[in-house]
């Protein structure tokens, strides 16, 4: 009897294919070790090692884009520009934040290695959601994704907000990931597989029975629970004001765009011939219940990161309807599709969200200068602050010359193109609203007198993420044509 030998499933392809998420690994693993033998007064040594592991990465993305869709082990894994553009999403978002967390951790005394540890492993997860071909894949994704975030949710043990924080997105993050596990199994038992590409052929000559419906309710509340849906959104303001503001950045671009990746792509391979009779009916409701709670709530927030919660909660409204657009034949001419526009608008969201938390970082300590009040009179203390500000406050909202104001414009002129035209009326409607608590927030800024403000804490890192950041906005606002392109050509490969 010949024993069971794992490398005999495997080779060398398949290393190279997920030479990323290894590297991260490796880093993380790295940092762990370093942590253990350097001296108090090098530990700078771990922010640049995280920072070189994560250009490397992304270097790798960048270099080795495919022109073709590719299996890795044994099809559990897929290489394609589809998840190459979520990989650079994540990476982007996971660099800018190291960049904006050095200050701010040991201010809070919590300027350790297992920061940047947990951080590299969460993205290894979003990574391999990105990347998933079969269910088991995307669900262990999500749990590699989901265990580090509950933990740096909690970082600030000191602190009863943050320790409350990890233990709501704990309970609530395990419960919707069991929804999601009960879901898998239900749909393993109706068609003996969880692989991506033979359900799609399984499901196609299946009636939709009341075990499927169930199986896809399961899926929908497991996916809607990291997007941050309504309803299961419940845990994102609290999480929001109570977890580290670098975490609270990662978690807000991170998880939405591992989440909407592995979703869409379940969606579009998987479920293609069930997508328009009972997909959307359900996605609609959580995209209009999220567009417009999440901005009409926001609108009686007094508190930055708070109103950026609930503002999140609604951003996740417009991604699903990129999402719904995509699952119906149908474009306006000369525009991108609904996936396309999806993408494209987690690259903007990316910059103009850590932008925001960014700005909050800047001004202090946790708990410190959050609400409306703490920013009066900045453009008069620090007009440079103010300005970069206020461009992710128009990116966020949507207006011109911003990339925020050209994701929404692509993802309502594909929901219309789809033939959702009250769906993208509602969109219109909810991102009017976001103008005010968007712009009462900048009369705070450029029409109140200034406050007395007795802590900043610029640094390098800091300041260059937010110059990044406001450049980016602005300038892949007025030119988007190469990411456009870009994300086209990915989800072009989820069909090839």
């Amino acid at each position: 009897m010949t024993g069971f030998n794992p490398l005999d499933y495997v080779n060398s392809s398949d290393f190279l294919s997920t030479a990323p998420e290894l590297l991260l690994v490796g880093v993380g693993l790295l940092i762990l070790m370093l942590d253990l033998f350097l001296p108090a007064k090098r530990r700078e040594l771990i922010v640049q090692v995280t920072v070189m592991g994560l250009l490397l990465s992304l270097a790798i993305v960048w270099i080795g884009w495919p022109d073709s869709q590719s299996e890795a082990f044994s099809g559990m894994l897929v290489v394609d520009g589809y998840s190459q553009f979520i990989k650079m999403v994540v990476l982007l978002g996971a660099l800018l934040v190291v960049f904006i967390s050095g200050r701010y951790l040991r201010n809070e005394g919590i300027y350790v290695a297992e920061f940047y540890e947990l951080l590299l492993f969460s993205s290894v997860g979003m990574m391999v959601m990105a990347s998933g071909a079969n269910l088991l894949t995307i669900y262990l994704g999500l749990e590699l994704m989901s265990l580090p975030l509950y933990v740096l949710a909690a970082f600030l043990r000191a602190n009863r907000r943050s320790t409350e924080a990890g233990l709501k997105y704990f309970l609530l993050g395990g419960f919707s990931s069991a929804l999601l596990l009960y879901g898998i199994s239900l749909i393993y038992g109706l068609t003996g597989t969880t692989n991506l590409m033979a359900l799609q052929h399984s499901l196609a000559s299946l009636p939709v029975s009341p075990p499927l419906l169930v199986a896809m309710v399961l899926l929908v509340a497991g996916f809607g629970f990291k997007v941050s849906a309504v309803p299961f959104h419940l845990w994102t303001p609290d999480v929001y004001m109570g977890a580290p503001t670098p975490v609270v950045a990662f978690m807000s671009v991170g998880t939405k765009a591992a989440a909407i990746a592995a979703f869409a792509r379940l969606m579009v391979v998987s479920f293609g011939g069930l997508q328009s009779s009972v997909w959307a009916s359900m996605l609609i409701v959580l995209a209009v219940g999220s567009m417009v709670l999440g901005n009409v709530v926001a609108v009686v927030q007094n508190n930055v990161k708070r109103m950026l919660a609930y503002s999140a909660i609604g951003h996740g409204g417009y991604l699903l309807v990129g999402l719904i657009a995509s699952m119906k034949p149908g474009s306006v001419v000369g525009l991108p599709d609904g996936l396309t526009s999806l993408l494209f608008y987690l690259f903007g969201y990316l910059f103009a969200n850590i932008g925001a938390f960014a700005v909050v970082i800047y001004l202090g300590r946790e708990g410190q200068h959050e609400s409306y009040e703490d920013y009066s009179g900045l453009a008069q203390t620090r007009p440079w602050l103010a300005a970069v500000m206020m461009i992710f406050l128009l990116s966020l909202t949507g207006i011109p010359p911003t990339i925020g104001f050209v994701g929404k414009f692509y993802i309502f002129a594909a929901a219309i193109g789809s033939g959702y035209t009250v769906l993208a009326l509602i969109g219109l409607l909810t991102s009017t609203i976001s103008l005010y608590y968007y712009m009462g927030l900048g009369m705070y800024m450029y029409m109140r007198p200034p406050v007395e403000r007795h802590v900043f804490y610029p640094t390098r890192g800091l300041t260059i993420s937010l110059i990044v950041c406001a450049v980016a906005t602005v300038l892949f606002g007025i030119l988007p044509q190469t990411w456009v392109h870009l994300a086209q050509s990915g989800v072009l490969q989820l069909w090839h």
